[in-house]
């Protein structure tokens, strides 16, 4: 999904979480349209060649949902024998933290 959305403006995107028949789902529905490439920011790449420019837009308060929502992604990607990646990114994670509306969330609630 990040390749495909690499030269699009993210208008609106909404998520979603359910349960059916005991399996647990996450849904993710993008409004977009497309920018030049001169428009799109270089991808900040570390040394390992991982982009972490998603730690940018995490603030403090993000933290706890954003680790939630990590382990998760860990579990279920173990669970069906997938990278993480592939259930999600870690931009995506960290965009979805900025969404979830959830009452005073610590890492005591998870």
């Amino acid at each position: 999904m990040s390749n495909f959305l690499a030269d699009k403006e993210i208008l609106r995107w909404e998520s979603h979480f359910f349960e059916r028949k005991n399996e647990y789902f996450w849904t993710v529905l993008v409004e977009y349209r497309p920018v030049a490439i001169s428009q799109t920011e270089p991808v900040r790449k570390t040394e390992k060649g991982r982009d972490e420019s998603y730690k940018e837009m995490l603030t403090e308060t993000d933290g706890p949902l954003f680790n939630v929502l990590w382990e998760w992604r860990a579990e279920r990607s173990k669970e069906e024998e997938i990278p993480p990646y592939v259930i999600c990114t870690n931009f995506l994670l960290a965009k979805a933290t900025q969404t979830i509306i959830l009452p005073s969330f610590t890492a005591e609630n998870a």
